[in-house]
């Protein structure tokens, strides 16, 4: 055989094997056939599964039972199929469900690998040639800037009353802070309240909320929120079918019991408003954010809008704003929420504050937010809520909370403002609940089932942890133990719950006054850390009380309204347990009526 035969067969050869890593000119990609694979998602495991041929991923399904409903979920169902257009795993996460998108993608990858596949090139996404949005023009009677609880109520509102309605959401879902809120709500002055026996007033409610907001409230607004929040709430238990409990919450910053937990919380309630949301006649664009207002002669007219591929030019005869707060926005937070964790909406950027500004309308209160003393640190300055395992245990249960050395610094029942005072004072801003198993199970199983904050395979993770690592779950057979598994001073901590069932045992706790009483019992032992966190921020426009927003003369600009979280004094300085969502509610159902009689004038 010569030198020429040889190079020829050579070269046969290598084609045939070229042959079988290229498809019609292309690289092979993958190995052919069906994967899976899984990554830890915000409440769960995440499991992806995907076919694949030679050189395109076919199908992707995603599976997140645990993820939030209504958010994480809509990652689940959207995420797949825009990496199946793409054909690549670098495409953007969905916003507001940045923790569910990345699992999604983690778990695909791992699937990928798994299949042979090259991630540094499954990653790269081929750049769209650059296209010019489209503008387009639309109209409507009533705009609303915001789909989260005083927009949805206001759409809700002013559909019933007849009005075109058109409501644009920035994000790909509804719900905004309201849907990841406490899930209770105020029933001040309701025929609901009234038969369950509780005498209230709208004076009482005023009251109450004045003191809370340490008597700098716009007082004008605090009187609006307390006499329309009972026709509000039946309202939502009458017309729009929303289920609460049978009995209240009892909150020291409430004289009277007024506030009820909704079936299912947050998530049961902001269902119940989506499905009549869905029968109305309130027309939804989401992923599209008001960029502008429009103004006429000093009148609003319409706004601005975007979305991926439109810019929209929306007339109106009424605007209204919906938008939420500034609590995800760094440059407008003040000091105090600078050194608090976030636990908020990540779509609570101030846009809407952002949209006063440019057309020189004041804004009011911005120094202003709500912080509670019950956070966990789940990620670098964002935080979840123990919230409805804090309060409960300390009320009905033993929890004790301590500082670093062991010692206890306040009434664990007492106003939530005093146990924030004591955190502020604290060097790292963190103090300690003291439980134990029995305690702790109580806790774990209502932050897991009544606050939906945290699942059981995080708590698990925690718990594994073991105070090495953010959030702070220690736990010892011995009080000593935990504490030094969670960095406090544990001979200290053996003094303090010693004592501490000693004036249980007298019947009068001598140090802070708590009531009722009850042992700390037998272990093992856990400690769990407390830090500030804060959601709600206070500032923004100052309105009428039609709802008008007001100019920097205090004079009306017409065609502009606000609710909710943009409006800025309803609260003062502070809030009281679930007067938030209460006002997002109210301002919502009142302004949506409001606006509605002055299309049709």
């Amino acid at each position: 055989m010569n030198r020429k035969t040889i190079t020829a067969l050579f070269l046969v050869i290598v084609m045939l094997f070229s042959s079988l890593t290229i498809i019609h000119g292309e690289e092979k990609r993958f190995n052919p056939g069906s994967y899976s694979g899984e990554a830890q998602g915000f409440g769960g495991v995440v499991t992806v599964n995907v076919d694949l041929s030679d050189n395109e991923i076919v199908n992707i399904t995603a599976v997140g039972e645990n993820e939030t409903p209504g958010i994480g979920s809509i990652a689940i169902e959207t995420l797949p199929a825009k990496i199946l257009e793409k054909q690549s795993t670098g495409v953007d996460a969905v916003a507001g469900c940045t923790i569910t998108s990345k699992a999604i993608i983690e778990a695909l990858e791992n699937a990928l690998v798994e299949a042979g596949a090259n991630l540094d090139k499954i990653r790269i996404v081929s750049e769209d040639s650059a296209k010019e949005k489209e503008v387009k023009e639309l109209s409507t009677e009533i705009l609303i800037l915001g789909g989260g609880g005083s927009g949805l109520t206001a759409a809700l509102a002013a559909d019933e009353a007849g009005s075109k309605v058109l409501l644009l959401e920035k994000m790909p879902y509804l719900g905004g802070a309201a849907a990841i809120s406490g899930g209770q709500v105020n029933a001040c002055g309701s025929k609901f309240q009234a038969e369950k026996g509780y005498e209230d007033s709208a004076d009482a409610f005023f009251l109450d909320l004045m003191k809370g907001g340490h008597y700098k409230n716009d007082a004008r607004l605090v009187r609006v929120y307390a006499e329309h929040v009972g026709e509000t709430f039946d309202w939502m238990v009458d017309k729009l079918g929303i289920k609460f409990a049978e009995n209240p919450a009892i909150l020291p910053e409430h004289r009277v019991p007024r506030v009820w937990m909704a079936e299912n919380g947050a998530a049961g309630y902001t269902a119940t408003i989506l499905e009549n949301l869905e029968a109305s006649g309130v027309e939804v664009m989401l992923n599209t954010k008001a960029t502008e207002l429009i103004s006429e002669d000093g009148a609003i007219v319409g706004a601005f809008a975007e979305d991926e591929n439109n810019i929209y030019k929306i007339s109106a005869k009424a605007v209204i704003m919906a938008t939420g707060g500034f609590g995800n926005n760094k440059e407008l937070l003040p000091p105090l929420l600078s050194e608090s964790l976030y636990y908020g909406p990540v779509s609570a950027t101030g846009d809407g504050h952002l949209m006063m500004q440019a057309l020189d309308i004041p804004l009011y209160y911005m120094q202003y937010g709500k912080v509670y003393p019950n956070g966990i640190e789940v990620s670098p300055g964002f935080a979840k809520s123990t919230w409805h395992g804090s309060i409960a245990t300390c009320r009905d249960a033993s929890t004790l909370i301590v500082d670093r050395s062991g010692n206890r610094v306040v009434n664990e029942n007492g106003l939530a403002e005093n146990i924030r005072a004591k955190l502020y004072e604290q060097p790292d801003k963190t103090l300690f609940l003291v439980m134990d198993q029995s305690t702790f199970d109580m806790f774990r199983d209502l932050i897991v089932n009544a606050g939906k904050s945290a699942t059981q395979e995080q708590v698990d993770e925690w718990l594994n942890n073991n105070g090495s690592t953010t959030p702070v779950f220690a736990h010892g057979d011995t009080l000593k133990a935990a504490a030094e598994a969670a960095g406090i001073d544990g001979d200290a901590l053996e003094q303090t719950v010693a004592k501490f069932n000693e004036m249980v045992a007298a019947g009068v706790d001598t140090e802070f006054g708590r009531e009722p009483l009850m042992a700390v019992g037998e272990g093992p032992y856990y400690l769990v850390e407390q830090k500030p966190r804060f959601a709600t921020t206070l500032g923004g426009v100052r309105i009428s009380t039609n709802m008008e927003v007001l100019d920097k003369n205090d004079q009306v600009i017409p065609g502009l309204f606000a609710a909710g979280e943009i409006v800025g004094g309803v609260h003062g300085d502070d809030t009281i347990v679930s007067t938030a969502v209460g006002w997002a509610f109210t301002s919502g159902h009142l302004v949506g009526i409001i606006t509605s009689d002055y299309v049709k004038k």
